[in-house]
């Protein structure tokens, strides 16, 4: 087998392989691409899901300090109205309550009633119209407070909202025997000492005297079992702090509120401006059991106007901040990225399957193409053009009967093979031979040539001297007839030389070299026409040539044609009244053929075979003169740039010669 044909078919098998690679790269990008703009809209719709969670967990919390602030301050309102009320009902007498022989405190033996049960509560007996217009207001607060400890137990909320004053406390919901006995004995009885006479309740009167509602930051509360969150609301009367109102909510429960419905990778926490933990999602207990942290209410009471989301972003989190609207506190959202990611990625695994196993499908598509069709189909076009049939290769089993078929295929082709190389070389061998016959007529012609145009020239220049001496020494003593016979002599001669010089011409047609170049047929036409006038100057003619007929030919040759069919124009309208002549262009088919019409004498198409054979004329020449020649001379030119010409005629009914060049 040939070296290129081999190499060949090296080439076909590299550019199958390298493009079934390209398309599997191609493929394996493009799902790549499309995998990676997937992950980044479900990462953007598990982040916008858990920005929905935030805020509607920020929200949550928001409403329920705000109905716990609510709650407080409805009933700071209502005790403020009842010490100005001048018909206050007057509360119950108090009992004191022993153990061991020993008072713990004072006040309701049992429940008033059951819509009242409850504790007022004092470390000593107190009786100054002063001290029972407090317990009085504290009586009158009880049914309220009890109805809202009801209300927050429908809540869910889980606190407890009490009234205290500076010697009284009132529990609704607890007696004093329930109360005493949830508490440590010895920090119930100094409770209310330490309460009113301490650090803590100094700092405490001096926010409630600076702000209308006061949060304290998580402490343990008095029987030392769990943290609470506490709210203050102070009662003034006659411009002064006369009680307050306390609302403590249990950390458990509001732990519990920030876990309930929080997804997985999301952590919610209370904080205070400053950063200080309030409350955590994850359980996590304050740093100090007893806090004398004083948080005033919020700004502004506006949920619109403290609702605006807070975004920040770090390598670890997504981190949405919301302040609170009742306290000077914030919620923190936390969402874990890490989160986000094992999410996305639990999404696209199928997806990736999905991807690996499309690519496997290929990659088996591709060697299976490979396998049992490219690679037998290369193989069976190699035998093609195996020397030696019996190298044939080893194919899979199903293309063994396109491998018989393509051995005898091959078998008959090298047979007609063989017949063609005899055929052409016989061929070649004829063409080598005519070759030869035609370069030794050329040598003929030009040999012809020069005899033409030197030894039959100079005789018949030697005829036409003696004729002319004849003429001039003896020409007085011919008789007319004898002149007649020295004209008809001239006459033979003149003819004799316009035949060799048209013969001359005709030969040398072949010859020319042909140099193409764009053409103004019609300039050209108009041009010889303008000479054709002066040279026959007693004669009229009609001549129409369409303008701007251009066309790719040899100039020089392109005239000598043009002049001779416009010269047997004029010629043969000669005995016509009106002459017309007319040049133009039609399209015949896909071809642009040229025209020159006249209407002048025709000739009989009968005859039309012999027209452009040289010196075959279709008129005697005592009617036209000529030389037979023109009309080879014009086929000639038109052969030798690759055209054709035709004549149409009628006897007395003028011709048209159509030709056309490519």
């Amino acid at each position: 087998m040939p070296l290129n044909e081999a190499r060949s078919f090296q080439r076909l098998r590299t550019a199958f392989h390298l493009g079934a690679l390209l398309f599997f790269v191609a493929i394996a990008l493009a799902m790549q691409y499309l995998l990676g703009r997937y992950a980044e809209a479900r990462a953007q719709t598990y982040l916008t899901a858990f920005q929905v969670n935030a805020e509607l967990k920020a929200k949550q919390m928001d409403l329920r300090f705000r109905l716990l602030a609510d709650h407080v301050h409805r009933l700071q309102m209502l005790a403020e109205q009842h010490f100005q009320a001048s018909d206050l009902p007057a509360g119950p007498d108090l009992l004191a309550e022993y153990r061991d022989g020993e008072p713990m405190g004072y006040g309701l033996p049992a429940p008033a009633s059951s819509d009242a049960r409850g504790n007022i509560y004092a470390h000593q007996v107190l009786d100054t119209p002063a001290l029972r217009r407090e317990r009085d207001v504290a009586w009158a607060l009880f049914l309220p407070m009890a109805a809202q400890h009801r209300l927050d137990d429908a809540l869910r909320w889980s606190g407890i909202v009490s009234f205290h004053s500076g010697n009284w406390a009132a529990y609704p919901y607890q007696s004093v025997p329930e109360f005493l006995r949830g508490a440590n004995e010895t920090h119930i009885r100094h409770a209310l000492y330490d309460q009113y006479d301490s650090p803590y309740f100094h700092a405490l009167r001096q926010a409630l005297n600076q702000f209308p509602l006061v949060w304290r930051a998580p402490s343990l509360d008095q029987a030392g079992t769990g943290y609470i969150i506490s709210i203050f609301a102070p009662v003034l009367h006659d411009g002064r702090l006369q009680a307050y109102v306390l609302a403590d909510v249990q950390l458990s429960f509001i732990v519990a509120l920030l876990r309930s419905d929080l997804p997985s990778g999301m952590h919610v926490q209370i904080v205070t401006d400053s950063g200080d933990l309030i409350a955590d999602s994850d359980g996590s207990q304050p740093s100090s059991p007893r806090s004398m942290a004083f948080y005033p209410a919020a700004a502004t009471q506006d949920v619109d106007a403290k609702a605006e989301t807070n975004w920040q972003t770090d390598a670890a989190y997504y981190q949405l901040i919301r302040p609170l609207t009742t306290v000077a506190w914030q919620t923190r959202t936390l969402i874990d990225r890490s989160r986000i990611s094992e999410l996305v990625n639990d999404d696209i695994r199928p997806l990736r399957e999905a991807q690996l196993f499309l690519l496997a499908v290929i990659a088996l598509v591709w060697w299976l193409l490979s396998r049992y069709f490219v690679t037998p189909a290369l193989q069976l076009a190699e035998l093609a053009t195996l020397e030696d049939i019996a190298r044939e290769p080893r194919l899979p089993r199903f293309w063994q009967a396109a491998k018989t078929q393509l051995r005898k295929l091959i078998v008959d082709r090298r047979v007609a093979l063989r017949t063609l190389e005899k055929e052409r070389e016989k061929l070649e061998q004829q063409v080598r031979d005519r070759t030869r016959e035609l370069q030794n007529q050329n040598t003929e012609l030009e040999a012809f040539n020069f005899a033409v145009s030197h030894d039959l020239r100079a005789p018949l220049r030697a005829v036409d001297g003696f004729i002319s001496a004849l003429n001039e020494d003896y020409g007085t003593q011919l008789d007319a007839t004898g002149q007649r016979f020295i004209e008809r002599a001239k006459a033979g001669v003149s003819r004799m030389e316009e035949l060799i010089e048209a013969l001359l011409v005709l030969s040398q047609l072949s010859r020319v070299p042909l140099q193409r170049e764009t053409v103004n047929l019609s300039e050209l036409a108009d041009t010889i026409m303008q000479e054709l006038r002066a040279a026959n100057p007693g004669r009229q003619f009609t001549v129409s040539i369409e303008p701007q007929i251009r066309v790719e030919a040899d100039r020089r040759l392109l005239r000598a044609a043009l002049e001779n069919l416009l010269s047997n124009a004029v010629k043969y309208t000669s005995k016509t009244a009106d002459v017309r002549i007319d040049v133009y262009s039609e399209t015949l088919g896909d071809e642009r053929v040229f025209v020159v019409a006249d209407n002048g004498a025709g000739f009989d198409m009968h005859y039309a075979e012999r027209l452009f054979t040289p010196f075959q004329r279709m008129h005697r020449q005592d009617e036209f003169t000529g030389t037979g020649v023109g009309l080879s001379t014009v086929q000639r030119i038109i052969h030798r740039h690759g055209g054709r010409i035709w004549a149409e005629a009628a006897v007395g009914q003028g011709a048209k010669f159509r030709f056309t060049l490519p």
